[in-house]
């Protein structure tokens, strides 16, 4: 599985739509190749907790 990671104090707004992918190669003829992932309980609150921090609202 392709490492990943979430960059907390860089906040954007995206859709949706696209945080259902991670983009793993692009192919020999350059067409990108995808897999969904999905993000653990855990993980998840801890990406909240730095972004909270990122933000300046403390622990949360």
């Amino acid at each position: 599985m392709k490492e990943t990671w979430a960059k907390c104090d860089l906040v954007a707004t995206v859709a949706r739509d696209r945080l259902d992918r991670v983009l793993i190669r692009e192919n020999q003829s350059g067409r990108r190749e995808y897999v969904a992932m999905q993000v653990t309980a855990a993980d998840l609150g801890a990406i909240r907790r730095g972004v909270a921090i990122a933000l300046g609202l403390g622990h949360v």
